[in-house]
């Protein structure tokens, strides 16, 4: 549970109110969020195609001189997937699909306004947010 934390604008940017209660629930407060599922699988997709490259490469060489810059490549090994690597994926995703469709998931724990609030903040970088050197509040300040 949060508590409401005193917040210090010692900045020239006027706070909402939004801003003002988002900013009271701490730095630490932590907001539940939905699962970007586009995002997911391709997070999946790029953790996957490491372990193919880690278990292809476990076996060869090292040839590549590491002081040269290249481009990201997007190779793939040659072969099939490792049976386990393919495992492991199907077992990932069949998890978070049983996760999604589970009906008692928590509710978002921010309202749009605060949602709002966070995402502004987040982008506005004319000012800091830090925690007080002491009685634990939010202070804004200028960024240099």
């Amino acid at each position: 549970k949060h508590s409401n934390l005193k917040v210090i604008n010692l900045s020239s940017k006027s706070l909402t109110q939004a801003q003002q209660q988002f900013l009271s629930k701490g730095l630490s407060f932590i907001s539940t969020s939905f699962l970007n599922f586009v995002q997911f699988n391709i997070d999946l997709h790029r953790f996957v195609r490491t372990l193919q490259l880690q278990i292809y490469f476990s076996t060869k060489p090292d040839s590549y001189d590491h002081t040269i810059c290249a481009p990201k490549s997007n190779w793939l090994p040659p072969g099939p997937i490792d049976p386990l690597i393919t495992s492991f994926k199907n077992l990932v995703l069949t998890d978070v699909h049983q996760w999604m469709e589970t009906p008692n998931k928590k509710p978002h724990n921010l309202m749009s306004l605060e949602k709002e609030a966070l995402h502004q903040l987040h982008h506005d970088h004319t000012i800091t947010i830090r925690h007080a050197d002491k009685g634990g509040a939010v202070v804004i300040i200028e960024h240099d």
